[in-house]
C-alpha cells in the first residue's frame, strides 16, 4: 500500500527447531511444508540472524500474521507476544537492535489437534483449514522491520467519503499532508500532533467519481507525502466509492438489485498450506471465476490476505468473509479471544470496496451465546457498514440461536435435486421479516479423481494428505472415515475405465449444479448462493477445479445459468385427489411417444437495465441437433431485479418407436439455456402376466395375475420368493420402505454418479448430452444394494444395469442389476419406479420413465420364461 527506502524484509531462510528436529523454512509459510510431522501442536521455535546498520532513531517490527500464538525475543531480550492467526501485529524494537549482527526467535504454537496441546484448535479461532487441509503454524505472512525519525505511516486507506492514515508520531509537532487523487484533484491536510499513535482524516468530496461495481471495478490512486520537522513518509492507496445494503428481500449494490452469484473457497492450497498465494496465483483464481460467470468469493472460516482483497478490488469481485468460528468448544477464553480477534479483523477489512458481506461464524451451536453474537454484529456492522449476518448457515439449524441477528437470511443446503424445491419451499414462511436470502453455501457434487494422475501432475511420489499416518496427515485425525490411504486397492478395479468414467462424473455434477442453480433462481426470495466449492480437497472433490487447478466445466456451459441474465424452466401445478386433495407431480423430463409437452420459461433479470421487445427464440431439436421446429416471440417487459414468466411453451412431441433424445432451446441475444426432453414408445396394451406380492404399497394401481404366472413381481425377499427363485422362477425386486435385500443409504445426484451397462432393459437409452442423466429424476433412489451382502445371501451378480459409482471413495452399489439365485433369475432395483419423493413424479401412472423401465424389465424376464 506504501513504498518507503526505510524498510528490511526479514523474509528468506529461518531456522526452526521442532520437538528436537531441526530444519530451515522459507518465511513467509508455513513450517508444515518443511517436515513431514504436521500434527505437531507443541511450542517450536523459529530463528533468524541479520545484519543491521542502524540508520534511523526508531525501528518498528511488523508481522502481517503469525500462527496462532507467538512470543518474541530480540537478541535474547523478550519483545512482546502475541495470540490469533489472521491480523497484523507489531511491536517497537528500537532497544532491542544493536549495530551489526542481531538474533530473532520467534517461539510458537499453533492451533492444536490434541486437548494436552496449549491451543486445541476448536478452543481457538482456526477456521476449516485444518478439516481439509491442516492446521499451520508459523510466521505465514510479511514481516519486515521498518525504520524511522519522528513519523511512521502505520496504514491508510480510503473509505466511502475520507481518507484515513495511521500514525505512529515520535515528536510532538505540526504535520503537514500533499497529495493527489489521480484524475480527480489535489490533496492537502495540516495537523498539530502529539506523540503517540494518531490518526488523521481527510475529508473527500465524492461528487464527481463514477461507483465501484464488478462489471467496471472503478478505483481512483491517491498519493501523498506526510511532512514533519525533519522527517517525511510516502503512502499510496486507492479510494472506490460504493454502496450496498438491504432492502426488503433483495441486496442493492449502488442502488441496483444484485444477484449474489459466489463461489466457496476454504482457503486450501495444499501446496502452500497456509492460505497466502502468490499475486499471480490469485489474479488466475479470480479471471478464471469471472470467466464462468462468478461475480463474488466467500472467504469461508479463514481471512484472505491484503492482497487477495487488492486483486478483487481491481478485477472487480465481491468478497464475502466468514470469521473463522465453527464448531468451538466451550472454554473460559472463548468470548474474550472473539472480541479482540474479529476486533482486529475487521480492522483488516478496512477500505476494501470488494468486501461486501460477513457473516461472524460457520453453523455454530449453542456455544456462542447472543449477548456476544448481537454485541459483534452491532460493531461490525457499524465499522464496515457492510450487511452482516451472525451465523452462516443459520443457528436455528444447528442447534443454535432461533432468534438471529442479521441483515439477511443464510441457509446451507446440500440436497438431492427432487427435495430442493420443497426445501426452499419450508424455508420461505410467509411470517418472516423481508430480508434477502443466500445460500452461504450449498450445491455439492463430488467428480472422479485419480490420485496417480495428481501424483504425476504435482510431480511428487507420494500427496502428504493422502497418508493414512496421522502424524504425517492429521486430517486423518479430524476424519475418522478418511479413504485416501485405501486409494490403490479401491481403485484397480475401475482404472481401465477411468477416463469414461470420469467424463461421466463430470457430467453428472454439472447437471447437478444446472438444475439446482436453476431451480434457486426461479424464487423471489432468494438473492444469491455460493457454490460448493472452488477447487478439490482431500475430503471432498466437489470443486470446479480439479486437484491441478483445470476447469472442470466448459464455461460456456456453466454461464448459462451462472450469468446477470439466466432464462429458467418451470413445471405446470397439480395436485389430486386421494382422500382429500394432495400435491401431483408429473414427470418433467420424460414423455410418452406423441405426447403434450408443457414449459413455463421465466426470465431471471440481473443486468442492470429494464429487458423489452428483445426476440425470445426456441428450438426443438433431435439428440443429433437436427432442427424440429422453431418459433419466435417479443420478450415481455422484465425489469431490473426481476423474476418473471417470459413464455409459455406447448408442443406436441414426434412419434416414436424407440427411446429418443430431445432438447428445447430458448435463445435472448447473447443468453440461453436448454432443457432436455426424453421420449418413449408407449406401453404395450398386454395384460398383466406376474403375481404381484406388494407388501408396502410402492406398486399400487399395479394388478397381476392371481396364479399360474411365471414371473413374480413383489417389494420384499421372503422364503416363498427364494423357493421360486430356487425352481427357476424369475422374479423382479423393486425395494419397499422395509428392505428385505442388502441395501444402504446413498445419495443419487451429490457425492456419486450413475453407470448404465449394455443390457435388453437398457437397450436404446443412449447419451446425447451432459444432462442425459435427468432422465433419472423422477426415479431417483436413496438406497443402492450392497454386493457382499447380497452375495452372503446366495445372490450371484450376473449383469449390472444401472451402478452407482461413489466419487469420493471409489466405491459401486447397484441400483438394478440382475442376479441369480438356485435356478432362477431376479432383477432388483432401488429405483423409485413410481416416485414420490420431493418432486419426483407421483405413482407409476404419471411417472412416464418408471412405467418404461418396469414395462422392459416385464418383457425380458417374459423372455427368458419362455
Amino acid at each position: 500500500m506504501k513504498t518507503v527506502s526505510n524498510i528490511i524484509d526479514l523474509g528468506g531462510v529461518w531456522q526452526a527447531n521442532m520437538d528436537g528436529e531441526k530444519f530451515a523454512v522459507e518465511v513467509p509459510g508455513a513450517v508444515e511444508r518443511f517436515t513431514e510431522r504436521k500434527d505437531f501442536g507443541g511450542f517450536f521455535t523459529l530463528r533468524k540472524t541479520f545484519s543491521l546498520k542502524k540508520r534511523f532513531k526508531f525501528y518498528l517490527l511488523r508481522c502481517k500474521a503469525v500462527s496462532y500464538f507467538c512470543e518474541i525475543t530480540l537478541n535474547g531480550k523478550i519483545v512482546g507476544e502475541h495470540e490469533g492467526m489472521w491480523d497484523e501485529f507489531s511491536f517497537d524494537a528500537t532497544r532491542f537492535l544493536i549495530d551489526g549482527e542481531n538474533e530473532l526467535v520467534f517461539r510458537i504454537a499453533k492451533p492444536g489437534y490434541y486437548d494436552s496441546d496449549p491451543y486445541p484448535l476448536r478452543q481457538v479461532l482456526s477456521g476449516f483449514v485444518p478439516d481439509v487441509c491442516c492446521a499451520f503454524g508459523g510466521i505465514w505472512d510479511d514481516i519486515i522491520l521498518e525504520g524511522y525519525d519522528e513519523v511512521l505511516l502505520l496504514r491508510c486507506y480510503a473509505d466511502n467519503c475520507a481518507l484515513k492514515i495511521e500514525l505512529e508520531i515520535k515528536k510532538d509537532g505540526v504535520y503537514y499532508l500533499e497529495g493527489k487523487i489521480k484524475g480527480l484533484r489535489e490533496i492537502r491536510g495540516k495537523w498539530e500532533l502529539k506523540k503517540g499513535l494518531r490518526e488523521v482524516v481527510v475529508p473527500l468530496n465524492s461528487a464527481r467519481m463514477e461507483k465501484w461495481s464488478p462489471e467496471i471495478p472503478k478505483r481512483y490512486e491517491i498519493s501523498f507525502k506526510i511532512k514533519g520537522a525533519k522527517d517525511r513518509m510516502e503512502g499510496k492507496t486507492s479510494w472506490a466509492r460504493r454502496e450496498i445494503c438491504c432492502k426488503e428481500n433483495t441486496l442493492l449494490l449502488n442502488g441496483d438489485p444484485l444477484y449474489w452469484r459466489g463461489i466457496l473457497h476454504w482457503g486450501f492450497y495444499d501446496e502452500l498450506i497456509a492460505p497466502n498465494p502468490d499475486e499471480d496465483a490469485i489474479r488466475a483464481e479470480v479471471k478464471a471465476l469471472k470467466k464462468m460467470g462468478f461475480n463474488a468469493v466467500k472467504h469461508c472460516l479463514y481471512i484472505p490476505r491484503q492482497k487477495y482483497l487488492d486483486i478483487c478490488d481491481e478485477e472487480g469481485m465481491l468478497c464475502w468473509i466468514e470469521f473463522p468460528l465453527w464448531l468451538p468448544e466451550a472454554n473460559p477464553k472463548l468470548e474474550a479471544r472473539i472480541r479482540r480477534e474479529f476486533d482486529a479483523i475487521g480492522e483488516e477489512l478496512l477500505g476494501h470496496p470488494c468486501v461486501a458481506l460477513l457473516t461472524l461464524g460457520c453453523e455454530m451451536n449453542s456455544v456462542v451465546k447472543a449477548d456476544i453474537l448481537k454485541e459483534t454484529y452491532l460493531k461490525l456492522k457499524k465499522k464496515l457498514g457492510v450487511p452482516v449476518k451472525d451465523n452462516s448457515g443459520s443457528g436455528e439449524c444447528y442447534g443454535g440461536l432461533k432468534i438471529s441477528y442479521g441483515d439477511f437470511y443464510d441457509y446451507h443446503f446440500y440436497g438431492e435435486l427432487q427435495n430442493m424445491e420443497d426445501l426452499m419451499d419450508h424455508f420461505t414462511p410467509s411470517y418472516r421479516a423481508g430480508k434477502p436470502w443466500l445460500f452461504g453455501e450449498y450445491c455439492d457434487s463430488d467428480t472422479l479423481r485419480d490420485l496417480k494422475k495428481v501424483r504425476e501432475g504435482k510431480k511428487t511420489p507420494s500427496l502428504w494428505w493422502e497418508s493414512g499416518n496421522v502424524r504425517n496427515n492429521p486430517i486423518k485425525k479430524l476424519k475418522p472415515d478418511f479413504y485416501l490411504d485405501g486409494f490403490e486397492k479401491a481403485f484397480k478395479d475401475i482404472r481401465k475405465d477411468f477416463e469414461k468414467l470420469r467424463a461421466a462424473s463430470i457430467d453428472h455434477a454439472l447437471t447437478h449444479r444446472k438444475v439446482t442453480m436453476e431451480e434457486t433462481r426461479s424464487y423471489r426470495e432468494i438473492t444469491g448462493y455460493d457454490v460448493t466449492a472452488i477447487r478439490d480437497v482431500p475430503i471432498a472433490t466437489s470443486g470446479l477445479f480439479d486437484d491441478l487447478g483445470n476447469m472442470k466445466f466448459p464455461p460456456e456451459e456453466f454461464t448459462r445459468f451462472n450469468n446477470d441474465v439466466v432464462l429458467l424452466p418451470a413445471w405446470d401445478l397439480r395436485r389430486t385427489w386421494v382422500c382429500g386433495d394432495r400435491v401431483c407431480p408429473k414427470d418433467r423430463y420424460s414423455f410418452w411417444s406423441g405426447a403434450s409437452y408443457d414449459l413455463h420459461i421465466l426470465l431471471s433479470n440481473f443486468s442492470g437495465r429494464d429487458l423489452k421487445g428483445e426476440t425470445l427464440r426456441l428450438e426443438l431439436r433431435d439428440g443429433s441437433g437436427k432442427l424440429i421446429s422453431w418459433e419466435e416471440r417479443l420478450l415481455p417487459k422484465v425489469g431490473r431485479g426481476e423474476i418473471k414468466e417470459v413464455c409459455y411453451f406447448n408442443a406436441v412431441l414426434p412419434e416414436v418407436s424407440a427411446p429418443a433424445n430431445f432438447i428445447l432451446t430458448a435463445s435472448l441475444g447473447n443468453y440461453s439455456n436448454f432443457w432436455p426432453i426424453f421420449v418413449y414408445p408407449k406401453p404395450k396394451s398386454e395384460s398383466e402376466n406376474f403375481l404381484l406380492k406388494d407388501h408396502t404399497g410402492v406398486f399400487r394401481g399395479m394388478k397381476g395375475v392371481k396364479e399360474g404366472a411365471k414371473i413374480i413381481v413383489t417389494d420384499q425377499i421372503d422364503e416363498s420368493v427364494k423357493k421360486f427363485l430356487r425352481e427357476g422362477g424369475k422374479v423382479f425386486l423393486m425395494q419397499g420402505s422395509d428392505p428385505t435385500f442388502p441395501t444402504e443409504e446413498v445419495s443419487f445426484w451429490r457425492e456419486s454418479f450413475p453407470m448404465s451397462f449394455p443390457h435388453p432393459v437398457m437397450s436404446g437409452l443412449k447419451r446425447s448430452c451432459f444432462t442425459d442423466d435427468l432422465r433419472y429424476f423422477s426415479v431417483a433412489p436413496e438406497r443402492a444394494v450392497c454386493a457382499k451382502e447380497a452375495s452372503d445371501m446366495g445372490f450371484t451378480l450376473k449383469r449390472p444395469l444401472l451402478r452407482r459409482c461413489d466419487a469420493r471413495n471409489w466405491k459401486v452399489a447397484e441400483y438394478l442389476a440382475e442376479y441369480s439365485f438356485g435356478k432362477g433369475t431376479l432383477i432388483a432395483t432401488t429405483l423409485k419406479l413410481s416416485g414420490g419423493r420431493g418432486r419426483e413424479a407421483s405413482g407409476f401412472r404419471n411417472n412416464v420413465f418408471g412405467t418404461y423401465l418396469f414395462g422392459k424389465i416385464i418383457e425380458y424376464l417374459t423372455d427368458k420364461s419362455k
